[in-house]
């Protein structure tokens, strides 16, 4: 698989340029000693503007402000669609031949990262600020309706951040709290260990389900 990886990295890039995506090699906010990194000029938002608008000229449907709840199944337990709310709380069903689960883990979801993880987890936080989004609503409606659970739901991917790079959370999302245990653990480390604690974020629940199986 890494092999693959490796293999199509170059390719992809060049299938990003064709749609106008802009690449350099840029400054990152990881503690690391690669520095800097090749990354698409603008951010994730970039390749998210330039993919979407493409997909939309060619004949492509988004539907803004609408949250999958449950996937739809015939007799058969075959899936055939999602049943959605939409705007105003509004029920909306979509059918389709296949039914594509591209939605992330649950990074974004308190409830999910302390059942998988422990009560602690509440405290973590997505690398990515688009990782806040990520509630695990594919996970659970896959698991809903028979699917195998694939993948480790109890491993996080931690990154240590750069406290000097200015990365902040979104202002959407409420300050972490810590508990009495926390705070005072924190005022034990030194300034530069704290900073870097604090710092800390993390990508959760990597795991993926597949119908049947792995994938």
């Amino acid at each position: 698989m890494i092999a693959t990886f490796a293999k199509n990295a170059a390719p992809t890039v060049a299938w990003l340029k064709s749609f106008g995506v802009r690449f350099d090699f840029l400054p990152t906010y990881f503690i690391t000693a690669c520095q800097p990194r090749m990354a698409p000029i603008g951010g994730g938002l970039a390749l998210v503007e330039a993919l979407a608008s493409w997909c939309e000229q060619n004949g492509a449907h988004f539907f803004y402000q609408t949250t999958a709840r449950s996937l739809i199944q015939d007799e058969a337990a075959a899936v055939t669609g999602v049943e959605c709310v939409a705007a105003g709380h509004k029920t909306l069903r979509l059918s389709a031949p296949a039914v594509v689960l591209a939605c992330g883990g649950f990074e974004g979801n308190p409830e999910m990262l302390t059942h998988y993880l422990g009560p602690r987890a509440r405290y973590l936080r997505p690398v990515a600020r688009g990782g806040y989004y990520n509630k695990g609503e594919g996970i659970r409606m896959a698991l809903a309706v028979g699917a195998a659970a694939s993948g480790d739901y109890g491993s996080i991917h931690a990154e240590p951040l750069d406290p000097r790079s200015g990365r902040r959370r979104p202002r959407s999302t409420p300050p972490m709290r810590r508990s009495p245990a926390s705070s005072s653990s924190s005022r034990k480390a030194s300034p530069i260990a704290s900073s870097i604690r604090r710092s800390t974020r993390c990508r959760a629940g990597n795991a993926r389900c597949a119908p049947t199986g792995r994938r």
